[in-house]
């Protein structure tokens, strides 16, 4: 039996990963206000936030990634969350 899978968007994505930013700030790890996506190296290894969030999505699942692109698809992920951090995009839902 196959795995029914449904992709999680890429906006979908971002607000996950920003839920993770938001507990290393709340651990006092990264400070509010930083200002980019980049700026997040300078106090940890960003990229592990786009590694847990692959892992999170039950990697090699055919069809789990829109378009079959995990590489593509973090790339969105990174850009939108970098418009919410930068402030460019601001329309997260608010947190339930």
């Amino acid at each position: 039996m196959s795995e029914t899978v449904t992709p999680m968007t890429a906006d979908e994505g971002a607000a996950r990963m920003l839920a993770m930013i938001a507990a290393d700030v709340a651990a006092g790890v990264v400070p509010w206000d930083v200002p980019d996506y980049r700026a997040l190296h300078d106090f940890v290894d960003a990229n592990t936030y786009g590694l847990d969030l692959v892992q999170e999505m039950h990697p090699g699942v055919p069809g789990y990634y829109p378009g079959g692109d995990e590489q593509g698809w973090l790339a969105q992920v990174e850009r939108a969350v970098n418009a919410r951090l930068s402030g460019t995009r601001c329309d997260l839902p608010p947190r339930s």
